[in-house]
């Protein structure tokens, strides 16, 4: 084990806002959970509604894998 990890993360809609791409690779430290990426990310988690790593519904407080799919979704209405 390096102490490195590499995780792609995907925001979706309002999630994107005052950032510059929809996904980013980010390089972190090995034990980061999704709360470090969305305080790094400068993310309030009351925005954040749904969280998936790598397509399976996750928490804030599970850890991150090399190669890791974060994907962060806001709440999202429709009708």
């Amino acid at each position: 084990m390096t102490g490195q990890i590499s995780v792609d993360v995907h925001l979706f809609a309002t999630l994107r806002k005052g950032k510059l791409e929809s996904q980013q690779r980010l390089t972190l430290r090995a034990r980061t959970n999704v709360h470090d990426v969305a305080k790094r990310m400068r993310i309030p988690e009351d925005e954040i509604h749904l969280v998936f790593i790598n397509g399976r519904a996750a928490s804030f407080d599970q850890d991150l894998q090399d190669g890791d799919r974060l994907a962060l979704f806001p709440a999202i209405g429709g009708g």
